[in-house]
């Protein structure tokens, strides 16, 4: 299948190209590639006239005195407020429920429309159904297409995130949705995971409606693995700010991203859904800015309480 090598090499030209340009920038930095991408059935052409296709969603510099990167030794009180730092070596704990639920979720739904696509389990059409059922469409948004039942228009915004175009497809997104879904459990809470990853679907499909044209639908978790990496860059920015050290790493990373989408882009004929992409990570982006501006009163608030405490000559 085309869509095998493709899909390996992004995740594989990801990692290396990160891990060369960022650099080893400080410990608690988590070295994530994106997803990949793949094909649409042939048969999902009869679902919509025209070509269908185009998916479719798919170094710091170390300073006198650092370590990785951060400043060793004790620092000022303003870079005491670190807070919820990801642990090196802490011991391993099992991935949480909600998160193997949904990858589950994920995954079940593709081993069945992959054995349907080989005629072992049901429809050998099922496939081109669940497209024309959950896929996102544009054309259901400008009147063109016709709703298959009540409320399409609206679920398509995230039950496009639980279809994909083949296996290896879901199975790429799936994998770093795993280790990104780790990521956030250590860095905030598994609260975060689900709300996280809808609303990087509803981002993905907003900026995939309002850039995208043509009668091409889109499927994929991309979008909302692509919110997991805009909250990465969240929370590693202002722990960077914090410590003093320069955020030109993660600049760069994110440069690295765009680039590649570009190059993906265009070297798969415009079958990468890079507006979904853009807008999961838009939408990551803002929930971290959000995550990081609770943490950021909170810290202010016990900041307060503890001069009060001073001031007053109460104990802790």
């Amino acid at each position: 299948m085309t869509g095998a090598p493709l899909h390996a090499g992004l995740f594989l030209a990801i990692d290396a190209i990160l891990r060369r340009i960022a650099g080893p920038v400080h410990r608690r930095k988590v070295e994530i590639p994106a997803h990949g991408v793949g094909r649409l059935p042939e048969g999902a052409a009869a679902i919509a006239p025209g070509r269908v296709g185009g998916y479719i969603s798919g170094k710091g510099r170390r300073r006198p005195g650092t370590r990785h990167g951060l400043r060793v030794g004790t620092p000022p009180a303003s870079e005491q407020t670190l807070r919820n730092p990801v642990p090196v070596n802490s011991p391993y704990t099992p991935l949480p429920k909600v998160l193997i639920g949904l990858a589950g979720i994920i995954a079940v739904i593709e081993i069945v429309l992959s054995l349907s696509d080989r005629g072992i389990l049901f429809d050998p059409d099922l496939r081109i159904s669940a497209f024309a059922l959950g896929a996102f469409w544009t054309g259901l948004l400008d009147g063109s297409y016709r709703p298959v039942y009540a409320g399409q228009p609206v679920v398509m915004f995230v039950s496009h995130a639980f279809l994909h175009g083949s296996f290896l497809h879901m199975a790429m997104n799936t994998t770093i949705l795993l280790a990104l879904g780790r990521f956030v459990e250590m860095a905030y809470s598994p609260k975060v995971i689900l709300p996280l990853f809808l609303l990087g679907a509803l981002g993905g499909g907003a900026a995939y409606a309002l850039i995208a044209s043509g009668p091409y639908p889109m499927v994929g978790a991309s979008g909302a693995v692509f919110a997991f990496l805009g909250l990465w860059v969240a929370w590693d920015w202002r722990r960077h700010r914090l410590a003093g050290v320069s955020v030109q790493p993660i600049v760069m990373r994110v440069v690295v991203l765009a680039g590649l989408n570009v190059a993906f882009y265009f070297g798969l004929g415009g079958m990468l859904a890079w507006e979904a992409h853009l807008g999961g990570f838009l939408a990551g982006l803002f929930v971290g800015a959000l995550l990081e501006r609770q943490l950021t009163m909170r810290e202010r608030a016990e900041r307060a309480e503890r001069r009060r405490r001073s001031w007053n000559g109460e104990g802790d």
